[in-house]
C-alpha cells in the first residue's frame, strides 16, 4: 500500500492503515483452503452475521485486498454482492485514505487503484438517482488536493494527467455536483498557469476549463474573486483568453463583488500543507517563522504562483480558532515572502513572486463592496486586514517593499479592471476609512505612514487620495455620491440595471445586450429575485474608458441568467476627492491585459530566456531540418561551449535546465544506435574494437562529456554540468514519450563510449580493449568505465530524494546497471561475456549470486568462454553463486529456465563448490526448493545434483537430505524415478573404496538417529521408500554395500515393526539374510574368479529365477516345505528337518522391475556364432563342473539354501553340443 520511494516519510502507518490490515489477514485466515468463488461467498456472508462489527471489518478488508491484490476484481465483486449501506462505509474509508497527510507516500498502484474504484463504482450506478454517493465527490476533490502546485516532479505530473482523464471521462456525473465544478476548475486552471514545460497536458487543462465554463458558466461564477485573479494570470494560453476576452465587463465587476469560496481557495494547499501553516499560526510565535520555513520549503515546492495561493487562503480562508493566531498572518505572509525572495537566486523569479505577492495581497482590497451587508462588510475587512498591518509593520521598518505595495494598490486602480477606475478607487477609499473606524489602523499609524513616505513618490500621493486629511474628530459616516459624467447604462435587466430616461441611444454595451441568449437552467436567477435599484445606479465603463469590443469569435457562454445581488444602495462621492493619479507607462504584473497585449508572452518570455544560445540554437535547428550533420554538428559544440560557460548547476529553474534540453532532446535521442557493436569482438587480434562514429550527434555529447572524465566529482566541474545536460535530455524525451526506454539507452551508450575510447593499441593502431586468450577484458574494467558508474551515481542522486536509506540507492543502482548490460548483450553479446569476469572480481556486491545476471550468463554463454569460467571458478578468482545459503533463490528462478541453462547453472556450481562437503551439506540442507523437486518437471536440476554430489563423499545430513527429497513425491512414477536417481548417486559412489565405507556408516548411523514419534506418517513412507530403494540398489552393489544393507535390514524391520506396518523385501535379500549363508559371503573374491572361469552370471541367474516364479508360482508355494531330494550328510538332514518345523516366510507380491543387463551380458548374447564355436569347449567343461557343485550343494527348505547362485527351482542343464 506504501511506496518507501514516495515524496515523504512516514515511520509509522497510521491507525486506518493498520486496521486495513488486519482485516485482511483475518479475512485471509477464514479463507484458508478456500478457493472457490462460491466458497468464499459463505465465509464472508459468516462473518458479516456472526462477527462484532463484521461488516466493516470485511468492507476494510476487501478494499485493502483492491488496493493492493492482483486480484482486485473479485475483491470488488464481493463487495458489490454483500453492499449494505449503497457503499457508504467503503467511500468514507476512501475518503479517509485520500485525505491522509502522508499521501505521497503512497505507492502508484494504490492510488491507481483507488482511481480504478471511482470509475467502477460510478460506472456501476450510472443509471442510478443523481448523487446517489455523494461522498464520492469527495473522495474526487480531495484527490484534486493532492496534486501539488509547484511541483514537476513525474508522480505529481502523473497524478495530475489521471485525474484530468477520470474528470473527463466522467463529465456527466461531474456536472451534477456544484462544488466539485468549483474545484475542478480552480485547480486545473491553477495548475495550467505552472505548466509552460508540459505543453500537451497544458492544452488539455485548458480546453476542459472551456468545457466547463461554457457549459456552467453560471455556477463558475459563484468560484469569487479569485476566478477573476485566475484569469488573468493564464490569459497567455488561448482557451483562457477567450473566455476573458469575451466576458462582459459588468459580468467581470459582479464577479469581483463575491468572496471566494473557502474551499476554492483550501484547494490549492494539500492537507499536509495546511495543517503545517495552521500550526505555524497557532502554535509558534513569529520569531519562530523562520526556522521552520527551512523544513517547509524542503518539503514542498513552493513557487510564486504557490506562495500567491497560499496567502491567498491566509487572507481570505483562515478564521481564528485560537487568541492571537489572525493578529500573526501578516507576519508569517512577511516571513514566507521574504524566505522565498532569499531562497531564490534569479532576480527574475524573484520579481514574479514580488508581483505575484502583491496581487494576492490586494486583492480583497480592490474587490471590497461598500454597499454589502453587515457580515459581508466584516468578511471583507477580515480579508483586509493582514495586508494593512503588513504595511504598517514594513513602514516601522523602513523597508521599500511597503511603498511598492501602496504603489501597486495605485496603480492598480486603474488597472485591475479597465472601465470601472471609479467604481474601484471608491471602494478603495471606503475600506480605508472602515479600517480606521475599526481601530484596525490608528491615527498615529496613519501618520508615522505619512511622515515617512517621501514627497516624490506616487506612494504620497496614494496615501493622500486613500485617506486624505483624516483626523480622529473626522471620522464619520462617509456619504458617497456617484460623479456621473454621460455615462453608458446597460439596458440589461438581468444585471439589475433599470433603464434611465437620459440614456445614451449607442452605448458600448447596448449592442452586445441584442446578442444575450436566454437560459433556462434552475440555477438562473428568476424575475421575482431582481430586485429594482432605487438609491443606487451601476457605474458602467465610461465613454472615455470604454473596454475593449468583444470579438466576433465569442466563447458560447449565456450571461443573462447572471444573478445579481439585491438591495444595493448608492451612496454620494464626496466632492473634495483629490486629483486622481496619472496611469503610469510600465504596465504592472497585476494590469488587465487586453488580448491584443497578450499575444505570445509566453514565446517571448522564453526568447528573452534563450538569448545566449539564440544563434547557435537556431542554425542548428535549421541544419537538422536540412539534414546536414556537418553543420548540425558544428552549432552543437558551440551550444555545449556557451552551456559549460553560462550554467549553475545551484539553480535547477535557468533557462539552461528548462528550454535547452528541451530543444536538443528529440534530435540528439534520435540519433542513439549501437552500430560500433557490429563485428567489434576480435578474438584473433585479441582486441574489443569499438569505432563509435564521428557524425552521430548522440557520439558528439558523450565525447563532449568524455572529455571531461579526469575532472574532480563536485558541482563546480564540468563534468557534473554535462551530466545534469545529458539526464535533463534524456527526461525531456521521455516525459514526451511516456517510456523508459531511452535512459537504458543512453546510459548503455555511455558505457559503450568509455569501452571505445578505454585505452589505444600500439599493435594494432586502434582503439579498444585488450582480451586474453579466453576472449575475456584483460585491463582495467573499473577504470575503463569510470565515467559510466559515476553517471550512473549521479542520475540517482539527482532523481531520488535525499533522505534515500543506503540500501535504496544500492538496489536502484544494481537495477539500472543491469538494466544497460541486459541491453547490450541483445547487441552484442561476446562484448558482455568478455566483461563478465572483471564485473564478478571487481563488483561482487552488485553481481554474485544475482538471478538476472546469473541468467544473462548461461543464456549467452560463449563456448570459448566456458572453460574459463569454470577454471576460475575452480581457483576461486571470483564466484558467481555467492553464498551457498543464497542458491535457494537462484534455484527459484532456475527452475524457469530452459533445460541448457540449468544444466549449466549446475555446473557452474559444481565448479565453485565441488569437493567441499562441508558447503554441499549446507545447501541440501537450507534449499526449501531442492526438497519439493519433482523428478518429472525438473529432471534437468535432480540431474545437476548428481554431479554435484559425485564430487563430494557421502555423510548423514546428505542422506537425511536425499531421503527427503524421495519422501516428498506425491506420484508412484515420481518416486520410481526419484529412487533411480538415488541409485545413480549410491553407484557413483561405491566406485570409490573410501566412498562405499562412509556410504554404508552414514546408512547406519541415519536409522539409528531416525525418530519417528514426530511424524509417523512420514515414517511410514520413509520405511517403504527405503524397501524399493534397497531392492534395487542391491542389483549392482558392491559387496561391502551388500553386507551393510544386509545389516541395516534388521534396523528398518524394527522400525517398521514399531509404527505397525508389515514389510518384506525381495526373495533375494530373504535368501541371502541367513546367518551360516553370511560365512560363504567373506569368500567374495572365489566366487567373483569362479565367475570369471565361466559360471552362469549372477544377472542371469536373477533372469532365470524371476521366469520359474512367474510361471510356478502356486507349485513353489505347494512344495516350500517339503524336503530336498538330493543326497546329503545325517548332520544336515537333521538340521532340514528342524527348520522344516519353522513355518516358512511369506512370500510378498512381485514388483514389478526393471531387469537390467550388465554390459558383459549384451556383450555375450551379441557374440558371433564363430566365438561361441571356438570357444564350446571350456563353455561344456565349465558347465560341468558348475552343474557338480550344483549338485553336491545342500539345499534348505523356506527358500534359503547355502549356494552362491540362488534360483527358484532346479533343472537339469541341458548339454551343450558343438553344432548349438
Amino acid at each position: 500500500m506504501f511506496d518507501k520511494s514516495g515524496r515523504c516519510e512516514v515511520v509509522d502507518p497510521p491507525g486506518f492503515a493498520k486496521d486495513l490490515m488486519d482485516s485482511f489477514r483475518w479475512m485471509m485466515d477464514a479463507f484458508s483452503g478456500k478457493i472457490n468463488y462460491e466458497d468464499r461467498q459463505r465465509v464472508i456472508y459468516t462473518m458479516i452475521e456472526t462477527a462484532q462489527y463484521g461488516y466493516r471489518k470485511i468492507v476494510s478488508a476487501l478494499l485493502y485486498g483492491i488496493l493492493t491484490e492482483d486480484e482486485h476484481t473479485r475483491y470488488y465483486d464481493h463487495i458489490c454482492d454483500h453492499d449494505r449501506d449503497n457503499y457508504g462505509y467503503l467511500i468514507s474509508v476512501m475518503n479517509q485514505i485520500v485525505k491522509y497527510r502522508g499521501f505521497a507516500l503512497y505507492s502508484r498502484k494504490t492510488i491507481d487503484r483507488i482511481l480504478w474504484l471511482i470509475t467502477i463504482i460510478i460506472d456501476d450506478n450510472r443509471e442510478s438517482t443523481v448523487n446517489a454517493q455523494p461522498g464520492l465527490y469527495e473522495v474526487c476533490e480531495n484527490l484534486l488536493r493532492q496534486i501539488r502546485g509547484g511541483d514537476n516532479s513525474e508522480p505529481n505530473i502523473w497524478l495530475c494527467e489521471k485525474m484530468l482523464e477520470l474528470l473527463k471521462r466522467e463529465s456527466v456525473w461531474l456536472f451534477q455536483n456544484e462544488r466539485l465544478i468549483h474545484v475542478t476548475f480552480y485547480t486545473f486552471a491553477s495548475l495550467a498557469r505552472e505548466h509552460d514545460r508540459f505543453d500537451q497536458l497544458r492544452t488539455r487543462e485548458a480546453q476542459f476549463c472551456k468545457i466547463i465554463f461554457d457549459n456552467h458558466y453560471n455556477v463558475c461564477f459563484k468560484i469569487g474573486r479569485d476566478l477573476y485573479r485566475l484569469l488573468l494570470e493564464v490569459s497567455n494560453i488561448p482557451d483562457f483568453a477567450a473566455i476573458y476576452s469575451n466576458l462582459d465587463p459588468n459580468a467581470k465587476l459582479l464577479m469581483i463583488r463575491k468572496p471566494t469560496v473557502d474551499y476554492c481557495l483550501s484547494s490549492r494547499l494539500t492537507n499536509d500543507e495546511k495543517a503545517r501553516i495552521i500550526a505555524y499560526l497557532e502554535n509558534h510565535t513569529p520569531k519562530a517563522f523562520p526556522r521552520k520555513f527551512e523544513t517547509f520549503f524542503r518539503d514542498f515546492s513552493v513557487s510564486g504562483y504557490t506562495l500567491s495561493d497560499i496567502i491567498r487562503w491566509i487572507c481570505g480562508a483562515f478564521r481564528l480558532t485560537k487568541p492571537n493566531s489572525e493578529c500573526q498572518r501578516h507576519q508569517l505572509i512577511s516571513a514566507m515572502i521574504t524566505h522565498a525572495l532569499e531562497k531564490e537566486p534569479s532576480s527574475e523569479m524573484k520579481q514574479t513572486i514580488v508581483g505575484l505577492s502583491k496581487m494576492a495581497l490586494i486583492l480583497d482590497w480592490l474587490s471590497f463592496d461598500r454597499n454589502s451587508i453587515n457580515q459581508s462588510v466584516n468578511d471583507n475587512i477580515n480579508n483586509i486586514e493582514p495586508t494593512i498591518r503588513l504595511i504598517l509593520e514594513l513602514y516601522r521598518t523602513d523597508s521599500q517593499f511597503g511603498p511598492e505595495l501602496i504603489e501597486c494598490l495605485g496603480s492598480s486602480i486603474n488597472n485591475f479592471l479597465p472601465g470601472f477606475e471609479l467604481e474601484i478607487r471608491e471602494n478603495v477609499r471606503v475600506a480605508a476609512q472602515t479600517v480606521l473606524r475599526r481601530n484596525i489602523m490608528t491615527i498615529d499609524d496613519l501618520n508615522m505612514i505619512r511622515s515617512k513616505a517621501n514627497d516624490g513618490r506616487a506612494a504620497n500621493r496614494i496615501i493622500l487620495e486613500i485617506w486624505g486629511n483624516n483626523k480622529q474628530a473626522d471620522l464619520e459616516p462617509i456619504n458617497i455620491q456617484p460623479t456621473i459624467t454621460r455615462p453608458n447604462i446597460l439596458n440589461n435587466s438581468q444585471f439589475g440595471i433599470h433603464q434611465l430616461h437620459n440614456q445614451a441611444s449607442s452605448s458600448p454595451s447596448t449592442s452586445y445586450s441584442s446578442k444575450i441568449q436566454t437560459d433556462s437552467l434552475q440555477s438562473h436567477a428568476s424575475a421575482a429575485q431582481i430586485q429594482p435599484l432605487t438609491t443606487r445606479v451601476q457605474l458602467t465603463p465610461s465613454s472615455s474608458n470604454s473596454p475593449q469590443k468583444l470579438s466576433s469569435r465569442r466563447t458560447s457562454v449565456k450571461y443573462d441568467s447572471i444573478p445579481m445581488q439585491s438591495n444595493l444602495s448608492v451612496q454620494p462621492i464626496q466632492q473634495d476627492l483629490p486629483v486622481t493619479v496619472p496611469r503610469q507607462q510600465q504596465i504592472s504584473l497585476t494590469s488587465a491585459l487586453k488580448p491584443s497585449d497578450q499575444r505570445n508572452i509566453l514565446d517571448n518570455s522564453k526568447k528573452l530566456r534563450m538569448w545566449l544560445y539564440l544563434t547557435p540554437l537556431q542554425s542548428f535547428e535549421k541544419a537538422i531540418q536540412n539534414n546536414n550533420i556537418d553543420e548540425a554538428l558544428e552549432n552543437l559544440k558551440n551550444i555545449f561551449e556557451t552551456f559549460l560557460k553560462n550554467v549553475d548547476l545551484g539553480f535547477p529553474n535557468s533557462p539552461h535546465f528548462k528550454e535547452l534540453p528541451e530543444k536538443l532532446a528529440k534530435p540528439l535521442c534520435n540519433s542513439i544506435n549501437f552500430d560500433e557493436l557490429k563485428d567489434c569482438y576480435d578474438l584473433t587480434s585479441r582486441l574489443l574494437k569499438i569505432e563509435p562514429s564521428g557524425r552521430n550527434l548522440f557520439n558528439l555529447l558523450l565525447s563532449w562529456i568524455f572529455q571531461w572524465r579526469t575532472e574532480s566529482n563536485d558541482n563546480n566541474s564540468n563534468k557534473y554540468k554535462a551530466f545534469e545536460l545529458l539526464r535533463l535530455i534524456i527526461n525531456c524525451v521521455e516525459q514526451t514519450d511516456g517510456s523508459k526506454e531511452i535512459h537504458v539507452k543512453a546510459r548503455s551508450k555511455l558505457m559503450v563510449y568509455c569501452l571505445g575510447r578505454s585505452q589505444s593499441s600500439v599493435l594494432h593502431d586502434t582503439v579498444g580493449v585488450f582480451l586474453d586468450t579466453m576472449g575475456s577484458i584483460n585491463t582495467n574494467l573499473p577504470e575503463v568505465i569510470e565515467l559510466y558508474t559515476t553517471y550512473l551515481k549521479f542520475e540517482i542522486i539527482r532523481e531520488k530524494s535525499s533522505s534515500e536509506i543506503e540500501e535504496e540507492f544500492k538496489q536502484e543502482f544494481k537495477l539500472r546497471w543491469l538494466e544497460d548490460l541486459t541491453l547490450i548483450q541483445e547487441n552484442e553479446n561476446n562484448v558482455f561475456l568478455s566483461m563478465v569476469p572483471q564485473l564478478l572480481k571487481c563488483w561482487p556486491d552488485i553481481f554474485v549470486g544475482v538471478p538476472r545476471f546469473i541468467y544473462m550468463i548461461v543464456s549467452g554463454v560463449n563456448p570459448a568462454i566456458i572453460y574459463k569460467f569454470e577454471t576460475d571458478l575452480r581457483q576461486q578468482k571470483y564466484r558467481v553463486v555467492g553464498d551457498i545459503e543464497g542458491v535457494d533463490s537462484i534455484l527459484a528462478c532456475a527452475l524457469e529456465w530452459d533445460s541448457f541453462e540449468q544444466i549449466y547453472l549446475f555446473n557452474l556450481i559444481r565448479s565453485e563448490y565441488g569437493n567441499d562437503v562441508n558447503q554441499t551439506e549446507k545447501f541440501m540442507d537450507t534449499s526449501v526448493y531442492l526438497k519439493s523437486l519433482d523428478p518429472l518437471t525438473h529432471p534437468e536440476a535432480l540431474t545437476g545434483l548428481i554431479w554435484l554430489l559425485e564430487t563430494v563423499s557421502p555423510t548423514v545430513k546428505i542422506i537425511e537430505a536425499l531421503f527427503e527429497i524421495m519422501i516428498s513425491t506425491t506420484t508412484d512414477e515420481a518416486r520410481f524415478e526419484i529412487i533411480n536417481y538415488i541409485n545413480s548417486i549410491f553407484h557413483s559412489w561405491q566406485k570409490n573404496t573410501q566412498h562405499v565405507s562412509e556410504l554404508k556408516s552414514s546408512l547406519g548411523q541415519y536409522f539409528d538417529n531416525l525418530s519417528i514419534e514426530e511424524n509417523k506418517d512420514k515414517a511410514v513412507d520413509l520405511i517403504k521408500a527405503v524397501v524399493e530403494l534397497m531392492d534395487d540398489l542391491w542389483k549392482k552393489a558392491h559387496p561391502t554395500l551388500k553386507r551393510g544393507l544386509l545389516s541395516l535390514q534388521p534396523k528398518v524391520e524394527s522400525i517398521a515393526a514399531s509404527i505397525g506396518i508389515q514389510i518384506k523385501f525381495s526373495n533375494l535379500v530373504e535368501m541371502l539374510s541367513d546367518e551360516k549363508h553370511m560365512v560363504l559371503e567373506e569368500n567374495d573374491d572365489e566366487n567373483n574368479s569362479n565367475s570369471k572361469l565361466g559360471a552362469l552370471p549372477i544377472s542371469k541367474q536373477m533372469k532365470h529365477q524371476d521366469r520359474q516364479l512367474r510361471s510356478t508360482t502356486v507349485h513353489s508355494r505347494s512344495t516350500a516345505n517339503e524336503p530336498t531330494t538330493t543326497s546329503t550328510s545325517d548332520g544336515e538332514e537333521n538340521e532340514e528337518e528342524t527348520l522344516c518345523r519353522t513355518p516358512p516366510p511369506v512370500l510378498p507380491k512381485r514388483v514389478k522391475r526393471k531387469i537390467i543387463v550388465s554390459s558383459s551380458e549384451e556383450e555375450q548374447e551379441v557374440e558371433q556364432p564363430s566365438n561361441r564355436k571356438n570357444r564350446s569347449s571350456r563353455a561344456r567343461s565349465s558347465q560341468t563342473s558348475s552343474s557338480r557343485s550344483t549338485m553336491n550343494t545342500p539345499q534348505l527348505s523356506g527358500g534359503k539354501r547355502k549356494s552362491t547362485i540362488p534360483t527358484a527351482s532346479r533343472k537339469k542343464q541341458p548339454k551343450v553340443s558343438e553344432k548349438s
